[in-house]
């Protein structure tokens, strides 16, 4: 069963790399950060279309 699932600290390393997993298994991943966005995050997403998604919370 595919899921929906949101991780929190997913630019962390070891976060970075469940998001990666679990979106290789076929779930949609959003992921809630205080980071904000580099290059390396955004290239990470986009490659994985569609089953990745990265939020920062905002005020």
């Amino acid at each position: 069963m595919r899921s929906t699932i949101l991780l929190t600290g997913a630019t962390g390393f070891v976060m970075a790399n469940a998001v990666r997993h679990l979106a290789e298994l076929g779930h949609h991943v959003v992921g809630a950060d205080l980071t904000p966005p580099d290059p390396a995050l955004r290239r990470f997403v986009e490659s994985l279309p569609g089953r990745v998604s990265v939020r920062r919370p905002g005020p």
